[in-house]
């Protein structure tokens, strides 16, 4: 169960989390540190300081926060911090700062010790820094992420680590690279396949709750709290433990076509009530040692990596999309959906999808092709001109299909349509009934009409055309008599758009 943190964290948290402001400036300060170089220099801050560190350079001096305070780390900023509290017996051992706080880092947020979010404190992570992508396990640990903490011992188990308490909370939207271990008894977020956590040595989800797209470490993961795993964890030289000790923890697993669990030694839910949930996207258990221990309770799909078919789970991913979103354009009065891709994989296509008022009725209205191979920022268009007459809501889709026809979807996008103003009388379209392709129009109120873009269309029985957009009402009578020329006889419907006005026209088309 989700805990409650009090409400000043709670608010904080959600003011300042989201996925798609990357590289943004800090835009809300009544306090500025400006860097130039190093500054090393102490700042004692009132409570409720809204503290903004830009410029460009490194931040090592010491700052000084009260209660309630928020920290925003601009994107040219290297940020050192070391705890004053180094030993493990200490009740604070590796806090950053006492009290309750928000961190919004879009620099390099660099921790020289043991870190701590403790109680009430919650950590924005919107940087990647100079970390990327995964590559070699001990290599990447040299990486500067957005959230580092480097290495510090003489061995891997000496290095330091980050702590979540109880009622701390991390959000990661970039990339984590943490030397040594990794221990959440709090809320630990890293929801999107984009987005990179590296751990030097073992990762431990003790009571805490963590939601995770793709997590790697070094040495041996536990877990005796719940994890929400919607891609892939991994142990690179170790194994897996789904209790430790008497205690027993959950997996539930979340994607299509399946997430991953794999080890390079042994996968082990034994524990007396651990659980592997795969009702909502299928466990693929992955030991590279064929080591398995299922003694413990599981639900619906989990499989071992022998059991899996066609390598539908298994295979490269076929496409990393970076970010989607569709927006209503006015003028044009149609809707905009627009994605990018950061590395495709045998791509053929992709189907976009519409639902009219309700996200459980998808059609397809369009098609866009893929790239099939590429590992560059790859970006895609399309343009829904064809609205549905009286929609207040439009939810859209994206659907990428493979060469081999195995397919994922996008999330699901909604977007408001403005009501139109329908008005009646303002045009006059002659004769009714028409006969042949002669049509001939007229603005009855001029008043109403101011130059605007006409965008026109025609109704028929059975299928309505395109519609065509004119600068003038001259133009408009071609629109018109050119629509005609594709539609059957019988009863039709002029459809005759302008600034946020449309009008409905009833005609009869004969021979």
């Amino acid at each position: 169960m989700k805990r409650f943190y009090f409400l000043w964290a709670f608010c904080m948290s959600l003011f300042f989390t989201g996925v798609e402001i990357y590289g943004q400036s800090c835009t809300i300060c009544d306090t500025t540190i400006t860097v130039s170089g190093t500054e090393s220099r102490i700042f004692d801050m009132p409570a409720n300081a809204f503290v903004c560190i830009t410029g460009s350079g490194v931040f090592n001096g010491e700052l000084n926060l009260s209660d309630s305070s928020t920290v925003c780390i601009d994107e040219g900023i290297t940020f050192e911090i070391s705890s004053d509290f180094t030993q493990p017996n200490s009740a604070n051992w590796g806090q950053m700062w006492s009290g309750s706080w928000v961190v919004n880092n879009y620099g390099k947020f660099v921790g020289n010790t043991v870190l701590t979010i403790q109680d009430g404190q919650v950590f924005n992570n919107y940087s990647y820094g100079d970390y990327q992508s995964y590559g070699d396990v001990d290599a990447d640990l040299a990486i500067e992420a957005g959230f580092y903490i480097p290495p510090g011992g003489e061995g891997r188990e000496e290095n330091n680590q980050l702590n979540i308490e109880n009622g701390g909370v991390f959000n990661n939207y970039g990339s984590i690279n943490v030397s040594g271990d990794l221990v959440n008894n709090g809320e630990f977020n890293s929801t999107e396949e984009e987005f990179i956590v590296n751990v030097g040595n073992e990762f431990h989800n003790e009571s805490g709750n963590a939601d995770i797209y793709s997590l790697r470490a070094h040495g041996e993961i536990t877990n005796t709290g719940e994890i929400t795993l919607r891609g892939i964890i991994e142990s690179v030289t170790d194994g897996f433990r789904n209790a430790r000790g008497s205690e027993s923890g959950t997996v539930i697993g979340i994607g299509s076509p399946c997430v991953i669990i794999r080890t390079a030694t042994f996968i082990e839910n034994n524990g007396e009530s651990s659980l592997l949930d795969g009702r909502l996207g299928t466990i693929v258990l992955d030991s590279g040692e064929d080591n398995y221990d299922r003694s413990g309770k599981e639900e619906q799909d989990v499989l071992q990596a022998n059991e899996v078919t066609d390598g539908e789970c298994l295979r490269i991913l076929p496409v990393v999309w970076q970010d989607i979103e569709a927006q209503f354009i006015q003028e044009n009065k149609n809707v905009r959906i627009i994605w990018t891709t950061t590395k495709e994989w045998e791509n053929s296509h992709f189907e976009i999808e519409r639902s009219v008022d309700d996200a459980e009725d998808f059609k397809v209205i369009g098609k866009v092709e893929g790239l099939g191979w590429t590992s560059t920022l790859s970006h895609y268009e399309f343009v829904d001109e064809q609205l549905p007459f009286n929609a207040t809501r439009i939810y859209y889709r994206v659907k990428q299909v493979d060469f081999d026809e195995e397919f994922v979807y996008s999330k699901v996008l909604s977007v408001k349509i403005p009501n139109a103003i329908v008005k009646s009388g303002v045009w006059r379209v002659y004769p009714n009934p028409i006969k042949g392709k002669r049509v001939s129009i007229e603005l009855m109120k001029k008043q109403a009409y101011n130059g605007e873009v006409l965008r026109v269309r025609v109704i028929g029985p059975l299928h309505s055309t395109p519609f065509v957009s004119v600068s003038s009402v001259e133009n408009l009578k071609t629109a018109l008599e050119d629509a005609l020329l594709i539609l059957p006889k019988g009863l039709i419907v002029f459809e005759i758009q302008w600034g946020d006005k449309v009008e409905f026209i009833k005609m009869i088309y004969s021979d």
